[in-house]
C-alpha cells in the first residue's frame, strides 16, 4: 500500500517491525535447518555469531550469552576441542547426505522408545531386563520406520512437509485484515520491537562481550583445556 496509507512510526504502533523481525528469524531458521540436514558444524556455528546479536538486540540475555561462548570456544579452544565442538554436533542414522540431525532430538527419540518400552514392562528391574526391552524397543522401531517407508504413513512429528502453504495463508490473512492500513482506532499496545534489532550499541556491546571473556579467561576447566595448569 502507499506509505501515506500506513500508520505512523511510533511506540504505540510497530507490527510491521515485529513482522518483519519474525521474518527474518523464520528466514534465518530455514537457513539454519539446512545447515544441520548437511551436517555442515563449521559454517553453522559461524552463523551463530549473527543470531548472537539478533538475541542481544532483543534482549534475550540467556541466549545472546550462550552464543558469545560458544563463539569464545572455537576461538580459544585447542585444535582437538575446536573440532569435537563444531563438528560432532550431528548424527546421521539414514546414510544421506542430507539426513543429519542434532545429537540431542536423536537422544530424545531413542529415550522416546526405550520409555515407552519399560511402561508395558511388568517384571524385575535388573540390568539383564532392561538390556532385553532396549534390544526389543530397537527391534520394534526398526520394523514400524519400514512399515512407515513401505505405506507412506509417518507420524506426524517426522512428517516434512512444504511451508508454502503456510506463508500464504499468512499472506492472505494479513492483507485481508489490511494489518499495515490505518485503521482509527486500532493500535497494538504490547509489541515493542526496535525497527533495526541489529542496532545495538556498539561500545555496550564491547563491554558486556569483554566482561564475560574475562570470566571465562580465568575458569579452572578453559585453563585446563588450553594447557595452563599442566
Amino acid at each position: 500500500p502507499p506509505r501515506s496509507t500506513l500508520f505512523p512510526y511510533t511506540t504505540l504502533f510497530r507490527s510491521l517491525d515485529h513482522t518483519k523481525a519474525l521474518i527474518t528469524l523464520g528466514l534465518y531458521r530455514q537457513y539454519q535447518n539446512k545447515m544441520i540436514a548437511y551436517g555442515d558444524g563449521e559454517r553453522l556455528v559461524r552463523s551463530y555469531k549473527h543470531l548472537m546479536l539478533w538475541c542481544k538486540g532483543f534482549s534475550f540475555s540467556n541466549y545472546s550469552t550462550g552464543l558469545l561462548e560458544t563463539q569464545y570456544q572455537a576461538q580459544s579452544l585447542p585444535p582437538a576441542q575446536y573440532t569435537s565442538l563444531v563438528w560432532n554436533r550431528f548424527v546421521n542414522n539414514h546414510g544421506r547426505a542430507d539426513s543429519n540431525v542434532p545429537i540431542d532430538l536423536d537422544v530424545e527419540h531413542k529415550n522416546l522408545t526405550l520409555k515407552q518400552s519399560l511402561k508395558t514392562y511388568r517384571g524385575e528391574y535388573t540390568q539383564q531386563a532392561l538390556d532385553k526391552t532396549t534390544q526389543a524397543g530397537n527391534v520394534r522401531d526398526v520394523i514400524c520406520k519400514k512399515l512407515a517407508k513401505d505405506t507412506g504413513h509417518y507420524t506426524t512429528y517426522r512428517k516434512k512437509t512444504p511451508d508454502t502453504s503456510d506463508i500464504v495463508l499468512l499472506y492472505k490473512t494479513l492483507s485481508t485484515n489490511r494489518l499495515y492500513h490505518n485503521i482509527p482506532g486500532r493500535v497494538f499496545k504490547h509489541i515493542n520491537i526496535p525497527r533495526n534489532v541489529l542496532a545495538v550499541d556498539r561500545c555496550k556491546a564491547e563491554s558486556w562481550a569483554q566482561q564475560y571473556i574475562r570470566t571465562w579467561n580465568s575458569k579452572h576447566y578453559y585453563r585446563y583445556l588450553r594447557g595452563e595448569l599442566n
